[in-house]
C-alpha cells in the first residue's frame, strides 16, 4: 500500500504576509493608551470649584517648623459676595497668635493678638483668600493678617501675583485610611520660586485633605503642614464672630 506523504506546506503569498502585518499594526495603534494624569487639571477643577461656590468652609490645624516656627487652627468661611471671616489663633515663634478678619458688603475688619483695623473692602478680597489658600496654603495669610496686614492684593491681581506651576503626575496614595490623590507643583510669587508643594486631595470629593510645604529663606528652610479638618461648599451661612460684634 501506498502511503500517503503530507503534502509540503506552501509559502505565504506576498499579498498575505502585507495583509496579516498591516492587521497587526492597525489593532497596535487602536489599542487605548492611558496617559498620566497631571495634577494641573485637578488643581485647576479645585480652585473652579471654590470660586464658583456660594458658600465655603475651610478648617484647618497648621504647623510650621524649622526656620518659622508656629502652631495655629482654625477656619474661613465666606459668602460670596457677602461676608468672609477668616480666624485662627496659636502661637508663632513662641508668642500668642490672633489673625481674624470680618468682611461684609463694604468694609474689612481684623484684629491681631493686641490691635484692630478697617479699610474698605477690596473688590478681589475673596480671590486673595482663595487663591492664596490653594496656592499659598493658608498659613500666609495667617502671618499677614496676624502682623497687621490686610491680605495682598485683595484689590486685584492675585492671580497673576502668585502662580501655582510645573505640576507632577498624580499618584493615587492611601492617607491612614483615606483614598487620596497626590501630585506636587512649585509656587512663583511675583516671578520669583517660592517654595515647593505636595497637596494630597480626597479622592472622593476632590478637596484638599493634606498639604506639605517646604519654603527657602536665607537663614534656613521652613516646612509647612496643613491638615485640613473639613472643607464644606454650598453649606454654610456665617454670621459676624462674637469679638467683632463686642469691638466695634
Amino acid at each position: 500500500m501506498k502511503t500517503l506523504q503530507p503534502s509540503p506546506r506552501l509559502p505565504e503569498p506576498e499579498s498575505t504576509r502585507l495583509r496579516t502585518a498591516l492587521l497587526f499594526c492597525i489593532g497596535f495603534l487602536a489599542a487605548p493608551v492611558v496617559l498620566a494624569e497631571s495634577g494641573e487639571e485637578l488643581f485647576t477643577t479645585l480652585e473652579t470649584r471654590l470660586q464658583e461656590a456660594a458658600n465655603v468652609t475651610i478648617g484647618a490645624v497648621i504647623t510650621a517648623s524649622g526656620a518659622v516656627e508656629a502652631r495655629v487652627a482654625g477656619e474661613t468661611q465666606l459668602v460670596a459676595g457677602k461676608q468672609l471671616r477668616f480666624g485662627f489663633r496659636g502661637s508663632f515663634m513662641g508668642e500668642q497668635w490672633t489673625a481674624e478678619l470680618f468682611s461684609n458688603k463694604t468694609d474689612t475688619r481684623w484684629r491681631t493678638e493686641n490691635d484692630f483695623f478697617s479699610v474698605e473692602r477690596g473688590p478681589e478680597l475673596e480671590q486673595s483668600i482663595l487663591l492664596g489658600f490653594t496656592r499659598m496654603g493658608l498659613l500666609h495669610n495667617v502671618m499677614t493678617i496676624g502682623s497687621g496686614k490686610a491680605p495682598e492684593h485683595a484689590d486685584g491681581g492675585v492671580a497673576e501675583w502668585v502662580k501655582a506651576v510645573n505640576f507632577t503626575e498624580v499618584v493615587d496614595e492611601d492617607l491612614k485610611g483615606r483614598a487620596t490623590r497626590r501630585f506636587e507643583f512649585e509656587i512663583l510669587v511675583d516671578g520669583q520660586d517660592s517654595g515647593a508643594v505636595t497637596l494630597w486631595l480626597d479622592a472622593e470629593t476632590g478637596m484638599p485633605a493634606r498639604r506639605e510645604q517646604v519654603v527657602q529663606f536665607p537663614d534656613g528652610e521652613m516646612k509647612v503642614v496643613e491638615i485640613y479638618r473639613g472643607i464644606v461648599l454650598n453649606a454654610k451661612i456665617i454670621t459676624e464672630s462674637e469679638a467683632f460684634r463686642t469691638e466695634y
